[in-house]
């Protein structure tokens, strides 16, 4: 089962994210799978556990926390050979807005 859990600051050290703020840690038992980073908007997914739909639980996680704080639309940028993430983006009503050599922007609106 996964668990979605704030990230203690064990954890934050472990992951050299100790100057951070808001942090979430998704856990199958107790292994590590990935994490978000609120105060950046940023996702990621260890190596190993990538493909299993993890990146797009976090996204999903990330847009209710958004929605929590009354936010309604984000802009980021995406590294043009993260097709994943991109994926992930358009799925949930991402927009590419604009390319450039190796960054893809996005705006992504809140429902």
């Amino acid at each position: 089962m996964l668990k979605l859990l704030k990230m203690s600051e064990e954890e934050k050290v472990k992951f050299n994210l100790i100057n951070k703020n808001e942090c979430y840690i998704l856990k199958k038992e107790d292994k590590i799978l990935g994490f978000i980073i609120m105060d950046d908007l940023y996702i990621y997914i260890l190596e190993s556990e990538r493909y299993n739909g993890y990146g797009t639980t976090l996204f999903k996680y990330l847009l209710k926390k958004l929605k929590e704080k009354n936010i309604k639309d984000f802009e980021t940028l995406i590294p043009i050979n993260n097709i994943i993430m991109r994926r992930i983006i358009e799925n949930n009503k991402g927009i590419e807005v604009s390319r450039k050599e190796s960054v893809v922007k996005y705006i992504c609106y809140i429902e």
